[in-house]
């Protein structure tokens, strides 16, 4: 039996697509529960690959130290590559991390970004001929394309670290609802309330300190050996005006991972 050649071509195209949205939902899982480590295994072939979503997610990661080394440059290169690629969060990121950065560090991040952009695609060699196709009938859209979109929103919300506290705190809150078992997102929303609590004072911000123990807590109650949970409680107390306690999980934190950048830089703020 003779197979159409052309319906081979796009069997693989449909097949290695699906690949590619497994992938990128694995590692957008990954980076929900706070296994970083994991998110960056799956997502950095597809952002390799040109996937915005995927660049983006790298950018995050780099910038925050999460899974990998804490890294500007190479967080600038992705999300300029990912803003290349149409991804407008990208563009407002890279912006709010170059005021960070030096001059030497930019030119760096640029010359990287051009050589990633350069880089071709070993599809991109292949040469199809135009094909003709017959109109498709209606079918329902896959699920799991509705299940990206709703992932690549709920990451976008994940990143506004930057956000007004009071906004912020409306944003992870109403995340928790529909993942009430995300350490990141419960990190996430503690850490909102920690800067609440630090606007206010101490004393005003009473309330905002004791929600954000409360959500790291429970962060940390779901993973025991969460570095990200054990950061979130040492911010906690440290907005409450509990130094013991803040050096204390600072302490638990580099106990988990003794390289973690940003539980010495607050044990350095702490002492």
């Amino acid at each position: 039996m003779n197979t159409n050649p052309f319906i081979v071509i796009i069997l693989l195209i449909v097949s290695w697509g699906s690949i590619v949205l497994a992938d990128y939902d694995t590692g957008f899982k990954a980076y929900l529960r706070g296994d970083f480590k994991a998110a960056y295994k799956q997502l950095e072939p597809e952002a390799q690959k040109g996937d915005s979503k995927a660049q983006f997610a790298l950018g995050l990661l780099y910038q925050r130290g999460n899974g990998v080394k804490k890294d500007y440059v190479k967080a600038y290169m992705w999300y300029n590559l990912a803003a290349t690629n149409g991804n407008e969060r990208a563009i407002k990121n890279k912006t709010d991390l170059a005021c960070k950065m030096s001059s030497e560090q930019i030119k760096k991040a640029e010359d990287l970004f051009v050589k990633h952009k350069d880089t071709k695609s070993p599809l991109d060699a292949i040469k199809l001929p135009p094909l003709v196709l017959a109109p498709l009938p209606n079918v329902e859209v896959p699920t799991i394309v509705n299940a990206n979109i709703l992932a690549e929103e709920e990451l976008s919300c994940l990143e506004d670290d930057q956000l007004p506290a009071d906004e912020a705190i409306k944003k992870f809150k109403v995340l928790v609802e529909s993942k009430p078992e995300s350490v990141e997102v419960l990190c996430n929303l503690a850490d909102a309330y920690s800067r609440k609590c630090e606007e206010l004072g101490v004393k005003k911000g009473k309330l905002e300190g004791f929600k954000a123990v409360q959500k790291a807590n429970k962060a940390r109650e779901l993973d025991p050996k969460s570095v990200r949970a054990c950061i979130s409680l040492a911010n906690a107390y440290y907005a409450c005006g509990k130094k013991n306690m803040a050096v204390m999980w600072a302490n638990k934190a580099l106990e988990l991972d003794t390289n973690n950048p940003e539980a010495k830089k607050l044990l350095e703020q702490l002492w």
